[in-house]
């Protein structure tokens, strides 16, 4: 019996630090959407936003799911974003942020040594604070790496994984080949 459904500051989604934000937020409208107006009344949706402009609103009145994917697809193709390349990422966690700064800089100085030349074929996006810096008193600092293959990617990772295992367990180490999030 949900007739009016509205979705608030749909913005705070599409702004997120992730190449991920606009298929999180047209996957929220549309699931939102298709709650009101079941059965026999209509149903009618209302969003607020700063961009009414951006396509992915015309997508989602008109539950436009290839106009969506094609949008999407050319835009990540052309800023070089998954699934047209691919990712891994090091997160380092823990209390102290001089320590966890520290350990993410080793460990990327480390795996950039560990691909030797083959570095040069990975864009190396930081270190640097990750979106969500801290959680539970943590500070988190990250480390994207992006390559067209996998291959220099395990290589990187597992590097990563030797070196953060003769390091301790604090700070904490997380190795994520093709993370689903990068927040």
């Amino acid at each position: 019996k949900v007739t009016l459904a509205g979705i608030l500051h749909i913005d705070g989604v599409l702004n997120l630090p992730d190449y991920q934000s606009s298929e999180r937020a047209f996957q929220l409208m549309v699931q939102t959407a298709g709650r009101s107006g079941r059965g026999d009344w209509p149903g009618q949706v209302i969003v607020q936003t700063f961009f009414p402009q951006n396509p992915l609103f015309r997508a989602v009145e008109a539950y436009d799911y290839e106009g969506f994917y094609e949008h999407e697809a050319a835009l990540r193709q052309a800023l070089g974003y998954p699934p047209f390349t691919r990712l891994a990422r090091i997160i380092v966690s823990g209390y102290d942020e001089t320590a966890v700064m520290q350990r993410i800089e080793a460990l990327e100085h480390h795996c950039r040594q560990a691909l030797g030349e083959e570095a040069d074929c990975v864009t190396w996006l930081g270190p640097c604070k990750a979106p969500l810096e801290r959680i539970k008193n943590r500070w988190r600092y990250h480390l994207i790496m992006v390559s067209p293959s996998l291959a220099p990617l395990r290589r990187g990772l597992l590097a990563a994984r030797m070196l953060a295992a003769n390091l301790g367990d604090e700070p904490r180490t997380i190795l994520d080949m093709e993370p689903r999030s990068i927040l």
